[in-house]
């Protein structure tokens, strides 16, 4: 059997109703290999709470989810994104750009929907029936 595969591909956001602009919004992005879904999905940490007397008083179960990271490490490039900052355009198209020191908190918004975005291409799975 022989599995088609990209190396790429691309996502148009729905952030800021990107997807009823007439030049929209794309992000490009690599495909997850087996090397980056094993490092980038988050694992679990599991803290216990053990008493004096060795018992388990409980515990608790924490996934910390680093959007930046994973828009530094799936990230090629960003088609279509400008800011006006005091009337100076600046484009963003790498994650450098979009996590850059002058770049507004406005597209906070946009960041977390590529992150989510991101996070659901790493879980994929093909289901496949003989």
């Amino acid at each position: 059997m022989i599995v088609q595969v990209m190396n790429k591909s691309e996502f148009i956001p729905e952030w800021n109703e990107n997807k009823k602009e007439n030049d929209p919004i794309v992000v490009v992005h690599k495909v997850p290999t087996m090397a980056l879904r094993e490092q980038l999905i988050p694992k679990p940490r599991l803290k216990l709470v053990v008493g004096a007397d060795g018992k388990s008083e409980g515990g608790e179960t924490t996934i910390e989810v680093d959007n930046r990271n994973l828009i530094q490490s799936m990230l090629i490039s960003i088609k279509g994104l400008s800011v006006n900052i005091d009337g100076k355009e600046v484009e963003i198209k790498t994650a450098g750009d979009l996590f850059g020191k002058e770049t507004p908190s406005i597209l906070s918004g946009l960041v977390d929907e590529i992150g989510s975005y991101f996070q659901s291409v790493l879980n994929e799975r093909v289901d496949s029936k003989n």
